[in-house]
């Protein structure tokens, strides 16, 4: 008897522990993996229905009893994951790559958080669809600090993202090449001309010899057009929010999960009084009985989910009202820790809530995880994170100590970087370089030929 119980209690302790992983692993899904996950029950699990789906099974009052002794059961439902996944945006390397760029390169959580919104800005093809001027006006910030942050996003890898118009994304790539030819560059400034094959007037402007036009041009359309090519996009960059902020005409703030952001799944009680009046045995009676347990506890766990997201939510409007209210320079960085405190629960619940869930606000859709302050993985450990100061820094310290006959470029420095288990783009040393207010390695090559003369 003692043997029994002791058994008893392992098969609860068991199911116990796959729940609480099912309810973790939910926790932390984005909604369009959320509505796959849906999708996949809706279809094994004959007790599970949509609240906006009708499926086979109710419509078809009569149909045949199911099988029920086996757990490879072949219910077959209506419902399509397309159901919800047509208007969730799925996340984009492309996306992620930029990311890891904001990250190295904005200590400043106000720029960070426009850096952000451009992001989200962002068309597929890698031009920004948004002008600076309404994005300060949505923001409530000069247009100057966007113009700031837009100027360095526009150096981020691959070269042009972030343009605003064809000639503005050939030009940033053009820039980025060592001694180009100020040709190319006057050409580019008259694209349309060679758009229309005006070519002697082209020459004239640009002071170009006729006939170096054609292959001037040949090296201008090598140039990439479209400076998204060679990353995974898709079609649509639609987001559906997670909660949606709203405010009432006293300024009173409203959160609420947004409906359309997760799948309403309930027990199909018609079907289950079908199966229940068809039972003829005890493996019938246990196979329904652990599928209904299966159903109550997704449903559960998909409850859980949202009443955790909305009060982490809730707690990060708390903590950055002004921002809200009074735009991105009011905005304070958070951290995890504060949250956790704030709501009582873990970090790692906080972190779960917020990776890949959104927000919608009057100022635009955010990723609530864009609200804590965050450093940039390593190249080779996730654990092992570096801030952009500490990057620049290192940089700093690389060139200071090159050996003066062998004068490090840019691309010898990303060599170098990992060392310290740092991978960035040799753009990005370019750019940190510049800040630092450190020369070319031409340049610097150059000042020690003078001082040797001297």
């Amino acid at each position: 008897m003692q043997k029994q119980i002791q058994t008893i209690h392992q098969k609860q302790s068991l199911t116990m522990t796959s729940t609480m992983h099912q309810s973790l692993s939910i926790l932390q899904m984005s909604n369009m993996e959320l509505a796959n996950f849906a999708a996949q029950e809706l279809g094994k699990n004959p007790f599970i229905e949509d609240d906006k789906i009708t499926t086979e099974v109710v419509r078809n009052k009569n149909a045949d009893k199911p099988n029920l002794s086996s757990s490879n059961n072949s219910y077959s439902n209506s419902y399509s994951s397309q159901d919800f996944l047509s208007n969730i945006a799925s996340e984009k390397s492309l996306k992620e790559h930029i990311t890891e760029q904001i990250e190295l390169s904005f200590d400043d959580y106000k720029e960070k958080i426009i850096a952000y919104f451009l992001l989200d800005s962002l068309q597929n093809s890698g031009y920004l669809k948004i002008s600076t001027g309404q994005a300060a006006d949505i923001l409530k910030c000069d247009e100057e600090i966007v113009c700031d942050v837009l100027k360095i996003m526009q150096s981020f890898d691959p070269a042009g993202v972030f343009a605003r118009d064809l000639k503005e994304c050939l030009l940033i790539q053009l820039s980025d090449q060592e001694n180009v030819d100020q040709s190319l560059l006057m050409m580019v400034q008259n694209i349309d001309l060679i758009a229309n094959g005006d070519y002697k007037k082209l020459s004239k402007l640009c002071k170009v010899d006729i006939g170096n036009i054609g292959s001037l041009v040949k090296q201008i359309k090598l140039l990439n057009p479209k400076p998204t090519n060679g990353f995974f996009v898709e079609q649509t960059s639609f987001k559906i929010p997670d909660v949606v902020l709203t405010f009432d005409d006293r300024g009173i703030a409203k959160l609420e999960t947004n409906p359309e952001s997760v799948p309403r799944l309930r027990i199909n009680n018609e079907y289950y009084a079908i199966v229940k009046n068809n039972i003829h045995n005890d493996n019938e009676k246990n196979f329904v009985k652990s599928e209904i347990e299966a159903a109550n506890a997704i449903i559960k766990s998909i409850q859980h989910r949202n009443n955790t997201i909305l009060r982490i939510a809730g707690a990060i409007v708390e903590e950055q009202i002004d921002f809200f209210t009074k735009g991105v320079m009011y905005f304070k960085p958070l951290t995890l820790n504060t949250i956790a405190a704030k709501t009582e629960f873990n970090e790692s619940t906080v972190s779960r809530s917020t990776a890949n869930k959104y927000i919608a606000t009057p100022s635009g859709i955010f990723e609530l995880k864009y609200f804590f302050s965050s450093s940039i993985n390593t190249a080779r450990s996730s654990s092992d994170n570096i801030s952009s100061t500490k990057v620049k820094e290192i940089i700093k310290q690389i060139i200071a100590s090159e050996d003066p006959n062998n004068i490090l470029s840019d691309d010898n420095i990303v060599e170098q970087l990992t060392k310290f288990n740092i991978s960035i783009a040799r753009r990005t040393v370019a750019k940190y370089r510049e800040f630092l207010k450190i020369p070319t390695s031409s340049a610097r090559k150059r000042a020690l030929q003078v001082n040797c003369v001297v």
